[in-house]
């Protein structure tokens, strides 16, 4: 489609439209390109709608809409693989005690592989279930230690119906488990969330404005949470903005709070991401002193291949835990392969 092509030296997208189509979600991109209509595109409008349910044929049974298994590279920095405590001593009231060698955060390069799977049918015109797997495996370079995550998730999304070009809605429904295993911490919990989200025009371009309840349980506590968020696309760029705020569970330390806001748009030719995110936790008593966090990161993501991306990050943390203070770094390499099958 040669409205799509960029420039190399392009830093800033030539139309709305084009940002839309940079922008992640595909059901904004159908939006876009339905508003605006513009030559050469229906053969990627057929298979926006084929994949959001949108060209269900009735029948006997669902209809399958595609399926894919994959397996990706995993290579990143992790600033504590073993889920350990930071530094090399830690103060109980007036007592200095030194951790053990064992019990201390280890960080540096982890690599591994991470498959996935997904399946996605129609259960009727707009109405699409969408059962997908994924897990991870990397060892540490420099350490005998592993790390593990794995999560499952089945979603219904429900398509709601437009109001002429002035906007369409979603309705998702989506439950599963996720979890992760390190030396020192292992996590198993199970999640359901109700989201809403709508597409829309203006004279400022495309946007998508979404919000969704989760209730989370992990066996000893159980905590619901609610973010909101807007993704405005147009010529200058995908401005993406979100915030998050988290029941306060006593004596757990949980995310209370949160602010994401992001820029996606060419920088030097390639497809680039500048991104800010605050967060505050807290919940539980260390010994009797009240914990809490506060967390700042400030991040650049590149893409260097049409399908391979790079992520840098600064976070710095507060914590009335003086372990837990300090800057940290975090790098990744995002490689997104062709599926080994699909549909």
């Amino acid at each position: 489609m040669a409205f799509l092509a960029l420039p190399a030296h392009a830093q800033a997208y030539p139309s709305d439209l084009d940002a839309a189509l940079a922008a992640g979600s595909a059901r904004l991109k159908l939006f876009a390109l339905q508003t605006v209509r513009p030559d050469g595109a229906g053969e990627f409008v057929g298979q926006l709608q084929q994949h959001l349910g949108l060209a269900h044929i009735a029948g006997p049974g669902p209809g399958y809409i595609s399926h894919s298994i994959s397996v990706a590279p995993v290579l990143d920095y992790d600033s504590n693989i073993n889920a350990g405590t930071p530094g090399e001593t830690i103060k109980l009231g007036s007592f200095l005690f030194k951790l053990s060698d064992a019990s201390r955060a280890k960080a540096g390069l982890v690599a591994g592989l991470a498959p996935s799977a997904n399946l996605r049918f129609s259960l009727g015109q707009g109405r699409v279930i969408e059962a997908s797997a994924s897990a991870s495996t990397a060892r540490a370079l420099d350490y005998d230690l592993t790390r593990q995550n794995y999560a499952v998730r089945i979603c219904g999304e429900h398509y709601l119906g437009a109001q002429s070009l002035s906007g369409a809605d979603w309705l998702d429904i989506c439950a599963g488990r996720r979890g992760g295993r390190r030396a020192l911490s292992n996590s198993d919990e199970m999640h359901a969330s109700l989201g809403w989200a709508r597409q829309y025009a203006s004279a400022h371009g495309f946007h998508e404005v979404s919000a969704r309840i989760e209730r989370v349980d992990n066996g000893a506590f159980a905590k619901s949470s609610f973010d909101f968020g807007v993704a405005h696309a147009a010529a200058l760029g995908v401005v993406d903005w979100r915030i998050e705020l988290g029941e306060k569970i006593a004596g757990q330390h949980t995310r209370l709070g949160g602010v994401t806001l992001s820029l996606t748009r060419p920088i030097f030719g390639a497809q680039s991401t500048i991104f800010l995110t605050a967060a505050h936790e807290g919940g539980a008593d260390f010994f009797g002193t009240p914990r809490w966090d506060e967390a700042f990161r400030i991040g650049f993501g590149r893409a260097i291949t049409p399908k391979a991306s790079v992520t840098l990050s600064l976070e710095n943390r507060r914590s009335t835990l003086e372990n837990y203070s300090g800057t940290t770094i975090g790098f990744s390499v995002n490689i997104a392969l062709s599926p080994l099958s699909g549909g």
